[in-house]
């Protein structure tokens, strides 16, 4: 399983906890950057040898509401929490259709 997070030290410190560094690889990366989500791509696949599923779960809100929102974190925003999985989905789909499982999901606490 390969795990994300723009973060290294949160992303390493999940990886610590979990253990099982054989079944594991955690790879810095921005769901919004394409570049990033096709090199994450492209390294799961030479680790692990193909892709079985693809699950987008980067995701954020600013404020509460609209009302409470920051207007100058809403581009960030739709890039993570719209763009992000369209990228993943799009590096993701050739992979999905090579082994004819095709499992993606998308979820985010802000979605």
């Amino acid at each position: 399983m390969a795990v994300t997070g723009r973060n290294e030290s949160k992303l390493k410190a999940f990886l610590d906890e979990a253990g099982h560094s054989d079944l594991l690889l955690g790879l810095v990366a921005d769901a919004a950057d394409r570049q990033a989500t096709e090199s994450v791509v492209t390294r799961t696949v030479e680790r692990f040898g193909a892709l079985d599923a693809a699950v987008a779960n980067a995701g954020f809100m600013s404020g509460d509401s609209i009302g409470a929102g920051d207007p100058t974190q809403w581009s960030p925003m739709v890039l993570t929490n719209v763009l992000g999985p369209a990228l993943l989905a799009h590096a993701a789909l050739p992979h999905l259709e090579a082994t004819r499982i095709h499992n993606s999901a998308n979820t985010s606490e802000a979605s």
